[in-house]
């Protein structure tokens, strides 16, 4: 697996009340190796420079609709809620 460096993220830490700017990120082989606030030499194979956006790391499997039971949406918009 390719390793990947995020650099100058404002990271998403659910346990801090407030982003926190200026985060290096390294991801290898699909694991975050390293978060650091300051700049991070790793050799990385992508650098991806994320000035200006959010990392929410782990957090991109937990979306669900919870009432979303049928793959077909055209279908699932035509059905009753009991609720």
């Amino acid at each position: 697996m390719p390793s990947i460096l995020f650099k100058n993220a404002a990271l998403l830490d659910p346990l801090q009340p407030e982003l926190l700017a200026g985060h290096d990120v390294l991801v290898e082989d699909n694991l975050i190796k390293e978060v650091s606030d300051r700049p991070l030499q790793a050799s990385a194979d992508r650098t991806i420079d994320l000035k200006g956006k959010t990392l929410m790391p782990g957090l991109i499997d937990l979306h669900v609709h919870a009432i979303a039971i049928e793959l077909n949406l055209a279908r699932q918009a035509r059905m009753r809620t009991c609720w």
